[in-house]
């Protein structure tokens, strides 16, 4: 996979969620996800792997996106 944070924005697109981003690094966008409903939630993306780390209601969830943005295997 190449370096991309297109997969998070298709993410974003497909969740009805906004991107609240406050850092990155070489390898890893980090912010929130601010959703329709109010709900914010933490996240770290990792544009090499287009694995997205994300925090709800306390438990840590791990989805690896594909190009479009869509979840291909819940880990």
């Amino acid at each position: 996979m190449q370096k991309s944070r297109k997969p998070l924005v298709l993410w974003c697109r497909w969740h009805n969620a906004s991107l609240r981003l406050r850092g990155k690094d070489e390898s890893n966008l980090v912010g929130e996800l601010a959703f329709d409903d109010g709900e914010v939630e933490p996240f770290t993306f990792n544009m090499y792997t287009w694995t997205l780390t994300r925090t709800s209601d306390g438990r840590e969830i791990i989805e690896q996106v594909d190009e479009m943005g869509i979840v291909r295997d819940p880990m």
